[in-house]
């Protein structure tokens, strides 16, 4: 005798997988946002970490960190970028005039020219360039990023007092640079993407920071300029890669 072979679930048995996966959605519902959390904590710090080791194997087959950065001032009125993440905050970025010394520190540590930023562009990201073809040697009166001394010091330098006579300057690594693309040790600038929905790379620059030291403790201009290292940008300042790996093992959603 024959019997015939089941062919889908009772009604019970449906109504049994339901409250199974209503109670594993209870569960892993709640955790998504600390997951995408640790998930940007975690990405943040080891692309921050691979840009640092680019520069240095940069500068140590070139004899130079590399050259073509973003110059996060606008190309029309030298001002900070206006897309750039912590603009608004007081005193964090502002803009600085290269004396003479100052230019040639830069060139003597491979920074020989610069992309200026589009205020008026669409996607601040992915095509920030008014014109990608022109870019602007560094000399004396080119205007750049001046980052805050103590924000650069407790996020590169964390337990160090800030020095006021040492001055830095914030570039950013983008898709220009020579270092990028088929030809160079980077196939691709990475992307820090934001820590919430209005801080999408079409909304804000989401490139990472490049971070020079042109004068010592005691404000005198480095003959070469020092490589202090990658950092990135967010609406409550600046940080480097040791900032989101403490906030991957503490659970912090940032």
């Amino acid at each position: 005798m024959h019997t015939r072979s089941r062919r889908g679930l009772t009604l019970l048995e449906l109504v049994v997988v339901m409250l199974i996966l209503v109670a594993l959605a209870g569960i892993l519902v709640p955790m998504l946002p600390g997951m995408l959390g640790r998930a940007h904590t975690s990405t943040g710090a080891t692309n921050m970490d691979e840009i640092n080791k680019l520069f240095l194997t940069h500068y140590a087959m070139e004899q130079g960190y590399p050259t073509g950065l973003d110059n996060l001032v606008n190309d029309d009125d030298d001002q900070v970028f206006d897309y750039l993440p912590g603009k608004l905050q007081a005193g964090l970025f502002t803009t600085r005039t290269l004396t003479t010394e100052e230019a040639a520190s830069l060139i003597a540590a491979g920074v020989t020219y610069v992309y200026n930023l589009d205020k008026n562009t669409e996607s601040p990201t992915f095509e920030p360039y008014a014109d990608p073809t022109t870019r602007e040697p560094v000399v004396q009166g080119l205007a750049v990023v001046q980052a805050d001394t103590a924000a650069v010091t407790d996020a590169l330098n964390t337990g160090m007092v800030p020095n006021p006579n040492e001055v830095y300057v914030v570039f950013g690594l983008g898709k220009a640079s020579p270092v990028t693309g088929a030809s160079g040790l980077m196939l691709e600038a990475p992307i820090h993407f934001g820590e919430d929905s209005e801080s999408t790379p079409d909304k804000v620059y989401s490139r990472f920071g490049i971070v020079f030291q042109l004068t010592d403790a005691d404000g005198d201009v480095l003959p070469v300029a020092k490589y202090a290292g990658a950092v990135a940008f967010h609406e409550r300042g600046i940080v480097g890669p040791e900032t989101p790996l403490e906030e991957f093992y503490a659970g912090h959603e940032h």
